[in-house]
């Protein structure tokens, strides 16, 4: 069993019984060995070793000690401080209705109480045991020659280490401590019991029979037949057993007949592991070996299982492999019933400086899933892919991400655990590594796309890209310079549609030329704030230069290059008061001003590598370019005017309401485009009304609005509205309309709307204490069929937890044209479970939750 992090908080069964173990051991052995060499011992009475001392005198040692261990000894009789292990109650358990406002965040989610310790107020309780005197007392004490005994409420402690028994035997001769009846030892956060002890102060063999044991912090409680040390370097548990289940419920319980753990190596070694669920197994591990170096443990981590129509079932059992405190594996046997098997498997490295992620999977002769598909029925499918960031805290960084897979459809006939993921439609292939000083950031990368989308184009290629980006303030002017520049060579192996040998359309190979690219923003701006408002001029170069393997179709022109001036000024104001419409509120009043003039310069001889049009919404309204990428640099002459207010609590400070609206006028037509479809809209003389609403309705709900309107027209062309509610209590519910105008398409004989007009409803809802409903419903209105529909059950208890959900999702078609029949939907049931403390099944079916009902989170394990 494992967890399966690197930096895992749950402690496996063997390292806590290893911890209490050693502890408790050695703490035995230094209490009556420290109790022979003490230096201090006050009033006149008989020690533990037979030895009469008489008053507060210094000793220069006597005969039997060692001269290695030095101790301040004492023994004291009742008294108001006299340190006394408090009693054991239920293993420290207390009910819910009994813990007090503090001690309510103790307990663990779902649980009916928590381990509490009681108070110490004894005068050493915060003192190191090493810092500490020992001190003994009991009822009774009685000696008759090297053999000491005490009777009736032994109590010794040392610091803030304890340990009480009905009785203590101590022989000075054989140097052997035998402890017997209602043994209890504790230290902050740890409570240990048992029924005998045998402790050897020669060899420093230690044995307790029938131990209990409590970790207060992680909620563990467990018991062993016997804990013993025979040896220095070796430890032996006999008949253990691990859970984190509250005392008086074993749901889940973790055996083992016997663990030996080398205290030397750090490497436990456990034989017939059984995890038992009630009184059933429900898995067994004749043997394991591992290292106790850390939170991980090398064993089977709880499978996955789904079902579904394509794919039927499907079984995954992951291996977790911990290689060493830095860095470990997981590999994960697979079985998908109407696929065949396959592997997949995952290394993982950590340092203080890097962080690498290596993954993949690979399923040998694709049986074509339930309908038999002959596009990949016997063919070998796989993917892989490489995380990594580099330079945490350093000048320096480092960035890798990539994926590869053997076929487009790879995550959506294998990988089904999100619609996001089924749907991506390019894979990111990027390597980068960069290096900051005081004013610059220099980086250099290589980055490619692989496409996902049937008979889509190849994107270009950057190898390389160099970036050189300064900021400099300039003294306590309020200027600041900034200079940014980028070289990047644009590759594209195409000629045609995917290596068919069908030609590529005139404009197809416009995309496809290749060269290099220079381009130099240089800006000078005047950053002006003040508690009233603020003043931006800004007066900005944009160059960019070419130089291209052929000239774009109609251009004869290699080498072309622009350069283009900008000006613009961003401005604005802050009105407040107090309002007498909402007491005890501020309302404040943000108009806005932006201006912006960019000069045209033709470019219909530069080619198209990475720009795109910027989506249009509130905050594109103030940027001085309407394209993303380095390829085009927008002309235009326009003013924006903005207003935002705001009602914000006075007393909290926290913002209620929001409400933002703005429209660009333009002073002149714009000519630069990437779609000459567009050239109308350039013409307008003002932009679309921009507007945002947000705020909160009471303490957990929260609403949000936007929309673009066309006010010539007077026709919407994008909006979205949504309320949410989460009370931080696991009770989550979202609704959201989302709409965008889109052009036509053909579909057969006759034009349809392809616009998007979709509907979310998703929810979290206890209806117990234990149980819960999770659902969503994802609707798109214009094609009238759904993309994914969820529901399920959620079981949570103290220590473990299952969800059952049952998944309705599109099938992703790139042949689909909106108007067509219905796309192809898939069906499937997706199961996990989850043992508090202990590795748990499902991380799909954590995905699809999270994904799929905003503010989900799945409660700690």
């Amino acid at each position: 069993m494992g967890s399966h992090t690197i930096t895992g908080r749950h402690k496996p069964l063997y390292l806590a019984l290893r911890r209490v173990l050693c502890i408790s051991a050695g703490l035995t052995i230094s209490f009556f060995a420290n109790a022979e060499t003490a230096d201090h011992e006050p009033s006149c009475r008989e020690t533990v070793l037979g030895q009469s001392l008489c008053g507060d005198q210094s000793r220069e040692g006597n005969s039997g000690a060692n001269p290695k261990q030095t101790a301040e000894t004492s023994t004291v009789a009742s008294g108001d401080d006299e340190p006394r292990v408090s009693p054991t109650q239920n293993l420290d358990w207390v009910p819910f209705e009994q813990l007090t406002e503090e001690e309510i965040t103790l307990a663990k989610p779902n649980c009916c109480g928590a381990y509490v310790e009681p108070d110490r107020t004894y005068t050493d309780a915060g003192l190191e045991p090493a810092k500490a005197p020992l001190k003994i007392s009991a009822d009774e004490t009685e000696a008759q020659g090297d053999v000491a005994t005490l009777k009736g409420d032994v109590q010794v402690s040392q610091g803030y280490r304890q340990v009480r028994s009905n009785q203590a035997v101590v022989n000075r001769e054989k140097r052997t401590v035998d402890l017997e009846g209602n043994i209890t030892y504790r230290e902050p956060g740890i409570l240990l019991t048992g029924n005998k002890a045998a402790v050897n102060l020669e060899s420093g063999y230690v044995n307790v029979k029938d131990v209990t044991f409590v970790l207060h912090e992680s909620s563990v409680r467990g018991s062993a037949d016997s804990l013993s040390r025979p040896e220095e370097n070796t430890l032996y548990i006999d008949n253990a057993l691990y859970t984190t289940c509250e005392p008086g419920n074993n749901s889940w319980t973790l055996r083992a007949s016997s663990v030996e753990i080398d205290t030397v190596t750090s490497v436990a070694t456990a034989r017939n592991v059984r995890l038992n669920v009630k009184d059933w197994p429900v898995l067994y591990l004749p043997w394991l070996r591992y290292p106790l170096s850390g939170n991980r443990a090398t064993g089977l981590l709880f499978p996955n299982v789904l079902t579904g129509n394509d794919n039927g079932l499907d079984y995954a059992q992951p291996i977790y492999l911990n290689l060493a405190p830095s860095y470990d594996a997981t590999i994960t046997p697979r079985f998908i019933q109407e696929r065949g098997t396959m592997a997949e498997a995952e290394f993982r490295h950590m340092s203080r400086a890097t962080r690498t992620v290596l993954s993949g999977g690979y399923l040998a002769d694709d049986n074509g899933g339930s309908n038999n598909d002959p596009l990949f029925d016997g063919k070998d499918r796989w993917t892989n892919r490489v995380e990594h960031n580099g330079g945490f805290g350093r000048n320096w960084s480092s960035l890798i991400d990539y994926t590869d897979v053997s076929d487009i459809d790879y995550f959506r006939d294998v990988d089904t655990a999100t619609l996001a993921l089924s749907s991506a439609s390019h894979l990111n292939q990027q390597i980068r590594t960069g290096y900051s000083t005081d004013n610059w950031d220099f980086a250099i990368q290589g980055q490619q796309f692989e496409t996902l989308i049937l008979d889509g184009l190849e994107q270009f290629r950057q190898l390389p890209r160099v970036d050189a980006n300064g900021h400099y303030p300039l003294g306590s002017t309020d200027l600041e310079l900034s200079l940014k520049q980028h070289y990047v060579a644009f590759d594209h192996t195409e000629d045609d549609v995917f290596g068919s040998g069908i030609p590529l359309t005139t404009d197809a190979r416009n995309t496809t030329i290749t060269g290099n690219r220079f381009r130099a923003n240089y800006s000078l701006v005047w950053d002006k704030d003040w508690l009233w408002g603020y003043f931006k001029p800004r007066l900005t170069t944009k160059y960019i230069s070419y130089d291209l393997d052929d000239p774009l179709m109609g251009s004869v022109d290699q080498s072309p290059d622009v350069f283009v001036p900008v000006t613009s000024l961003d401005s604005g104001l802050y009105f407040e008061r107090e309002t007498p419409l909402f007491p005890g509120f501020v309302n404040t009043l943000e108009p806005r001003l932006f201006y912006v003039k960019s000069e045209y310069e033709d470019q219909s001889a530069i080619p198209n590598f990475d720009s795109s049009d910027l989506t249009f919404g509130y905050y594109q309204l103030f940027r001085d370019d309407r394209f993303s990428g380095g390829d085009r640099i927008g002309d235009t002459e326009q003013v924006t005017l903005g207003m935002t207010s705001r009602l914000i609590d006075n007393y909290t400070g926290q913002e209620k309401v929001r409400f933002s609206i703005g429209q660009v006028y333009y002073i002149a037509d714009r000519k630069v485009t990437l779609d000459p479809a567009q050239q109308e809209e350039l013409t307008r003389n003002s932009s679309d009304i921009a507007a945002e609403l947000g705020g909160l309705l009471g303490g957990n709900w929260r609403y949000q609005a936007d929309i673009l309107a066309n006010d010539e027209d007077g026709i919407v062309n994008k909006g979205s509205i949504g309320l949410r509610y989460n009370n931080q209590q696991d009770q989550i519910f979202n609704l959201s309309y989302r709409y965008t105008r889109r052009d036509y398409v053909l579909s057969g004989d006759e034009f349809v709307r392809s616009d998007i007009d979709q509907a979310d409803v998703s929810f979290a809802m206890p209806v117990s204490d234990s149980w819960s409903i999770l659902g969503r419903y994802n609707y798109d209105l214009n094609t009238r069929q759904e993309l994914e529909v969820f529901a399920g059950l959620e079981y949570n208890s103290c220590c473990w937890s299952i969800s059952v959900v049952g998944r309705r999702w599109i099938d992703r078609d790139d042949n689909y044209i909106v108007g067509d029949e219905d796309l192809a939907h898939n069906n499937g049931v997706f199961f996990q479970i989850q043992f508090r403390g202990l590795a748990g099944t499902g991380a799909r079916v954590n995905n699809i939750l999270s994904e799929g009902i905003y503010g989900y989170k799945q409660q700690d394990n």
